[in-house]
């Protein structure tokens, strides 16, 4: 009978979650087709491109939203065959191209967890990826490209196809900077040295494939300029898109930087408007290096915790407790961390769900509660107040804490249902 229900309760929610991305994908078109929110961006930067603009495109904002121009070359091919279209059109298209990367994502995913001995977990494991990419799909960003990438690598990286997996990792580290710290999955998680050197050398490769040949082969000579501009204006400028994502303009940002600041700072324009949260006058610079040292710390942590996980005997429970370990990790340590990108700590919600899976009363209620918890923070499930205040930031903190400490898969697993 407790079966039944329980396999009514997963249908129920799977129903739900699903109906809930398809509205995001309906409503990208809906926001597409005026030209509203990332995919409008994307779509008038592409059509800038069309008209051979050279490397004074990353010195503009975006006409409409005024939103600078971030995205590298090698994100922007990825698009530019759309720009062609309608915005109605492109949008229906990059709606559809989200769609087929998450069934996609979802297939693999009950392949990965089935490989790992996790089949109890791997239905809440689908209805967590499918609410984790809904707010990504519903912005037409390149969040759910990013994370198919990673989960298709970690496919790879189970059925022993190492250079596979490198190609894979190199395409998210080509479009964005950080999803290069998921390189250090496969390096802790396989055992063998050539493995991990396969791994290096075809992310290499990738990245040379993805980050110039690609963009070469459809903007032709101008991409020198463009990859040299992106550099300059996006990357290396002080006062470019990381400035964007530590200012406190946006109450939905909770990431670390910004947390730091709207405490520990004072910012007239965001602070004479939220009078209520307590602040002190540190000087920015100041606070940026501190979050810089907290970076530091949470890295080294993760790194010492991935040496320790590197004893495990089952291959398949290393490699996904590594990609959990990692992918808090970076959720944690992002200066702009919204809803929007919430489908980067799907890895790092795997193993607390395994365990809230399988284990028992009483604990089981704990184990709910805390990832109930943990999921709505991150998904940004809060009203304005509270995120005003930061607190979105405690359930990455939270999950890379708890995976941290929650090392041995194997043996915590039989614990449970013992």
């Amino acid at each position: 009978m407790n079966s039944y229900r329980n396999n009514r309760l997963v249908l129920a929610c799977l129903l739900v979650a699903a109906l809930v991305t398809l509205s995001q994908a309906v409503s990208l078109v809906e926001k597409g087709s005026l030209g509203q929110s990332d995919i409008g961006v994307f779509y008038r930067t592409c059509a800038l491109l069309n008209d051979d603009i050279d490397g004074e495109l990353y010195l503009r904002r975006d006409s409409l939203t005024g939103w600078p121009i971030c995205i590298p070359p090698a994100g922007l091919v990825l698009f530019q065959p759309l720009a062609s279209l309608s915005m109605t059109q492109a949008s229906i298209v990059w709606a559809s191209c989200n769609v087929l990367l998450l069934c996609l994502s979802v297939v693999v995913v009950r392949r990965s967890l089935h490989a790992a001995g996790l089949d109890a977990s791997s239905p809440w494991a689908v209805i967590v990826l499918l609410v984790l990419s809904a707010a990504s799909i519903q912005v037409g960003q390149y969040t759910l490209l990013i994370l198919s990438c990673w989960i298709l690598s970690l496919a790879a990286l189970q059925s022993g196809h190492d250079r596979v997996a490198g190609l894979l990792l190199s395409l998210p580290a080509s479009i964005k900077v950080y999803p290069v710290l998921m390189l250090a999955v496969p390096f802790f998680a396989a055992r063998p040295t050539r493995s991990s050197t396969g791994v290096l050398l075809f992310f290499v490769l990738g990245g040379a494939l993805w980050f110039l040949v690609v963009p070469l082969l459809v903007y032709g000579v101008r991409t020198v300029d463009l990859i040299q501009s992106f550099l300059d204006n996006v990357v290396l400028n002080p006062v470019g898109r990381l400035a964007d994502m530590q200012s406190l303009n946006s109450p939905a940002n909770q990431g670390l930087d910004a947390v730091l600041l709207r405490y520990l700072t004072y910012d007239p324009p965001f602070h004479d408007r939220y009078m209520y949260l307590p602040h002190l006058n540190v000087a920015k610079d100041v606070v940026l290096r501190m979050a810089d040292v907290l970076r530091g710390i949470v890295i080294l942590t993760t790194l010492l915790a991935s040496v320790r996980l590197q004893r495990l005997q089952h291959s398949g429970s290393r490699l996904l407790m590594t990609a959990a370990l990692w992918s808090s990790a970076l959720c944690l340590i992002l200066p702009e961390f919204k809803g929007r990108y919430a489908g980067y700590a799907f890895f790092g919600f795997l193993p607390l769900l395994h365990y809230t899976v399988v284990s028992i009363r009483p604990r089981r209620t704990g184990l709910i509660l805390l990832f109930t918890v943990c999921f709505a923070l991150t998904i940004g499930l809060m009203p304005e107040q509270l995120r005003v205040m930061g607190i979105g930031l405690l359930g990455p903190l939270q999950l890379w804490i708890w995976n941290t400490r929650t090392i041995d898969l194997d043996n915590t697993s039989r614990g449970l249902e013992s």
